[in-house]
């Protein structure tokens, strides 16, 4: 299944600890608590070897990342810069940090999606589902 198309987060999971982890991303722990509990949508559009994704968080602020599989890409991730490389295929994408920081897979199911943020050094965890939209 294809990601293109729009998705709201619908559920959470490993926040806190990946919070922890990451040392609450610049924040403090009622702020990283308070922004996993935002809603936010994403919108996917893949075109051959291209990619691109704009997530908006509470319906107000919103992120663009554009990327091209097999090639290391420029990735805002929680408002950080990171180069990432992108593999995988429409449905299926892993997002590696070039640091070896981070990686993601973000899988399509029907009309589900799954994204699992793994932060390497910890093995911690942060999964968030989404539903089309």
């Amino acid at each position: 299944m294809s990601l293109n198309g729009n998705w709201k987060k619908t559920s959470t999971e490993g926040e806190v600890e990946f919070g922890k982890a990451i040392g609450w991303g610049g924040a403090s722990e009622e702020e990283w608590k308070a922004q996993c509990a935002v809603a936010v949508e994403v919108s996917y559009k893949v075109e051959g070897d291209n990619i691109e994704s704009t997530r908006t968080y509470g319906g107000a602020k919103s992120i663009t990342n554009k990327g091209v599989f097999n090639v290391e890409s420029d990735y805002n991730f929680l408002g950080h810069d990171m180069k990432v490389k992108i593999t995988g295929k429409d449905g299926d994408v892993v997002l590696e940090s070039v640091s070896g920081w981070a990686t993601v897979t973000v899988k399509v199911d029907g009309d589900k999606m799954v994204e699992n943020v793994k932060h390497n050094e910890s093995g911690a965890t942060l999964v968030n589902t989404w539903a089309r939209a």
